[in-house]
């Protein structure tokens, strides 16, 4: 039953969503296509797993094998998402084929498991030690760069303004000690002639 419900009906459940976000961003709509995505989460768990389980008695009972698989990865992809989405506020395209691909392994691992397969064991020792590993330090690397774009444009920011109030600062001092000049011209007695003198 937990082999159908993280397969079959997942993706049956799943495609209208599918079909919607896909719809989203063909039209331009991609804010759309995540408030799809984070909605469709918020009400399976709130909802579609709350209600069940406050309606059976004695709640719903939890499988060992997806607590020691399933909803660590779930977790998992969930943390992943972070540094991709928040880098640039966009998730690329080939951000995009990374969690595709992701889900494609992590389906077939679990066919491969419930129908004890020969490439199982193949499967799992080429996840653990090359694909895993590979994707931490992927998503740690995205993390790190973005952290540091962040930090270099908070500096350049604080830079020019610095500047802008250091200019200002300097153009408001030499407008203040300009000397002040008497538009009306020399004094009466200043022309060097004596008051009286006939020419």
């Amino acid at each position: 039953g937990l082999v159908v419900g993280l397969t079959v009906v997942a993706i049956g459940t799943s495609l209208p969503e599918l079909a919607a976000s896909v719809v989203a961003v063909r039209r331009g709509e991609r804010d759309l296509a995540v408030g799809n995505v984070v909605g469709s989460n918020m009400f399976n768990i709130g909802l579609v797993l709350g209600l069940p389980a406050f309606l059976a008695d004695g709640g719903i009972p939890v499988p060992g094998a997806a607590l020691a698989l399933d909803v660590p990865l779930m977790i998992a992809a969930s943390v992943a998402l972070l540094p991709i989405a928040f880098t640039g506020f966009a998730i690329q395209r080939w951000e995009g084929g990374l969690f595709l691909a992701l889900y494609v392994s992590y389906t077939a691992f679990v066919v491969l498991a419930a129908t004890q397969h020969d490439a199982l064991q193949g499967f799992t020792t080429v996840m653990a030690g090359f694909v895993l590993p590979l994707l931490a330090v992927t998503l740690v690397a995205l993390a790190s760069y973005e952290l540091g774009l962040r930090r270099g444009r908070r500096a350049g920011v604080a830079a020019a303004s610095g500047d802008a109030s250091a200019g200002g600062t300097t153009t408001d001092a030499s407008s203040t000690d300009a000397p002040a000049t008497d538009a009306r011209g020399p004094a009466d007695g200043a022309s060097g002639e004596e008051p009286g003198s006939a020419p």
